[in-house]
């Protein structure tokens, strides 16, 4: 998974031919915190050790390709079902895509996720506290 994953395409050798197939994709996964489905609270019924066991199975080497991790907290229960709020509909959200990637297609001619390191440097410049937080975070 790590070669499509840097560098877009998958390459299938064999002793007389070399294949180079197109394998641009964003990858987005879920994952529980243990076992059960609960990190703390009354809900886990794991050990420490059961949890570290269970996070232990993926890879840091495959964790690593992650751009982006965010920790969800559990909900109260019933929470979703009795929120008023609908959020956006699916045409909000199509609408201020393609107006996003217009944006990007005039900056660069291209949208972000085809950005070089270089490109990214010189079009997404980050201010000194914006740098410490992707340094530490």
């Amino acid at each position: 998974m790590r070669q499509p994953l840097e560098s877009g395409e998958i390459v299938i050798s064999r002793t007389n031919a070399k294949i180079q197939f197109p394998a641009r994709f964003q990858l987005v996964a879920a994952m529980n915190p243990s076992p059960t489905g609960h990190y703390t609270g009354t809900h886990n019924r794991t050990s420490p050790q059961q949890i570290m066991r269970y996070l232990n199975r993926l890879s840091g080497p495959f964790l690593d390709r992650f751009d982006l991790s965010i920790e969800v907290p559990l909900l109260p229960q019933g929470s979703l079902q009795h929120s008023g709020d609908r959020g956006e509909t699916s045409t909000q959200v199509r609408e201020k895509v393609l107006k996003v990637r217009e944006i990007q297609l005039a900056r660069a001619g291209k949208i972000n996720a085809y950005l070089t390191g270089k490109e990214i440097e010189r079009d997404c410049k980050l201010n000194k506290k914006r740098r410490y937080f992707l340094r530490t975070h």
